[in-house]
C-alpha cells in the first residue's frame, strides 16, 4: 500500500480524561472508543492518521443499552469479525458486579444489537478488560481478567474460543488461564488490559500491571500457542513513567498504512494528576536480536515531536 509520512507529533494526542482507549483499524480509518461511567456510554472517535480525531457518536445509549447494565462502562474495544462488527465492554450490573457485555452491528458506528444477559457473568468475581483476536487460520478467542486484585487475591488472565464471536463461546470449550499476577516486583498482585498481536510465529501478549494511579506500567509475555504457557519478557516493564508522564498503558496495539506498530494509550500528567489520564501515542519496535519488543525509544511515553504514523495516500478527514 502507498503511503506517506503525515509529519512530526508530540504528545499528547488527547489532552481529555479519556482512559483505556481501545483503537480499531478498519481500512485507512482508525476508530476509537474508551472509559465512560454511564449512559450514555462507549463514545467513537474518528481519525485517518492517529494523531487528529473527530467524535463522531455514542454506542451504548438509552435506546440500546441492555435492561443489566447500571453503570461503570469500562474499557470498550471494537472488533471487526468477517463483515460484522463486535463491541466488547465491561459494565457494572445492578447488583454491583462487574461483568462482560457484547453487542453487534453491520456498520462500526452501530446501530448496535445487544443482549438481555453479559457474556460473562461477574457475580463469582468481578470480570474486565475483554479483547478479541482472530487467528490465522480464522479462529476467534476472547482474552479477559478477573478481578481477584479487588478482594485481595491474585487477579488472572484468561482465553476462550469463540464459536460465535461476541454471543457464544465454542461448545465443549472453557477459560483457559493464561497468566497470574505476581504479589512481588512491578505487578504488585495487578495484571490487566490484555492485547494480543502475533508476529513470527510468536503471540505477543501485553498487559499492563500495578494500581492505574501507582506504578501502572506496560509488558508483555510471549508464547509459540495462543493458550500458552507464556513466559514473561526478562525486560519488563517496556513501557514505565518518566518526568513528563506517569503510569502509562492499557491501550491499543495497531499498525500504520506502512506496517509499522504503535501503541495508543493512557497516562497522567506527572504534574498534574487531577487532570486525569489523557491519550498517548508511542511506535513499538521488534529489533532487538532476541525478538522482545520494546515501546518507544528509550521505554517511556515520547516528551519531544517525533515522526508521525504514516498513512494512505488518500486522506479523506
Amino acid at each position: 500500500m502507498d503511503s506517506q509520512t503525515q509529519g512530526n507529533y508530540t504528545n499528547p494526542i488527547i489532552d481529555v480524561d479519556m482512559p483505556d482507549p481501545g483503537v480499531l483499524k478498519d481500512g485507512n480509518t482508525y476508530w476509537m472508543t474508551h472509559t465512560m461511567g454511564s449512559i450514555p456510554a462507549c463514545p467513537l472517535w474518528r481519525s485517518t492518521d492517529l494523531v487528529h480525531w473527530k467524535f463522531h457518536n455514542h454506542l451504548l445509549t438509552a435506546e440500546n443499552a441492555p435492561s443489566w447494565v447500571h453503570n461503570r462502562f469500562w474499557a470498550p474495544e471494537i472488533h471487526r469479525v468477517g463483515k460484522r462488527y463486535i463491541l466488547l465492554y465491561t459494565a457494572g450490573d445492578k447488583s454491583g458486579h462487574l461483568c462482560i457485555g457484547s453487542a453487534i452491528a453491520n456498520r462500526v458506528d452501530g446501530p448496535y444489537k445487544t443482549f438481555d444477559k453479559p457474556l460473562i457473568d461477574g457475580s463469582a468475581m468481578g470480570v474486565i478488560d475483554p479483547t478479541l483476536f482472530t487467528d490465522d487460520d480464522g479462529r476467534v478467542y476472547l482474552f479477559w481478567k478477573d478481578d481477584g486484585n479487588d478482594v485481595g487475591k491474585p487477579c488472572h488472565l484468561f482465553v476462550q474460543e469463540m464459536e460465535d464471536p461476541g454471543v457464544r463461546f465454542s461448545r465443549g470449550s472453557h477459560p483457559i488461564t493464561l497468566m497470574t499476577s505476581q504479589a512481588a516486583g512491578w505487578e504488585n498482585g495487578i495484571i490487566e488490559g490484555p492485547e494480543v498481536v502475533k508476529r513470527n510465529g510468536w503471540y505477543y501478549l501485553f498487559y499492563s500491571g500495578s494500581g492505574y494511579s501507582s506504578g501502572y506500567a506496560e509488558g508483555v509475555a510471549r508464547s509459540r500457542s495462543i493458550t500458552g504457557p507464556y513466559e514473561r519478557c526478562p525486560h519488563n516493564p517496556i513501557l514505565r513513567s518518566n518526568s513528563e508522564w506517569v503510569n502509562p498503558g492499557h491501550g491499543s496495539f495497531i499498525q500504520d498504512a506502512a506496517g509499522s506498530m504503535w501503541h495508543y494509550y493512557h497516562a497522567y500528567h506527572a504534574a498534574n494528576h487531577d487532570h486525569g489520564r489523557v491519550q498517548l501515542l508511542d511506535r513499538v519496535y521488534f529489533d532487538s536480536p532476541d525478538d522482545w519488543p520494546r515501546i518507544a525509544k528509550n521505554g517511556t511515553p515520547g516528551i519531544t515531536a517525533s515522526p508521525g504514523p504514516r498513512v494512505g495516500t488518500r486522506l479523506d478527514r
